[in-house]
């Protein structure tokens, strides 16, 4: 069951900082979940992957 939760930052008087620590801890958290289901990139798939950028 995925769960989803809706966030509006504009309900809450948070500037632009917060806004945006909010997102990354966000994304991390996905990232984390991610990996836990999927597995872990190596060393050398995430220097590749960093690499194109």
């Amino acid at each position: 069951m995925k769960q989803s939760i809706h966030f509006d930052y504009n309900d809450y008087n948070m500037d632009e900082n917060q806004i945006a620590t909010l997102k990354l801890l966000s994304e991390l958290a996905k990232s984390e979940k991610s990996a836990k289901e999927e597995g872990w990139l190596s060393e050398e798939e995430a220097d590749a992957i960093i690499k194109d950028l």
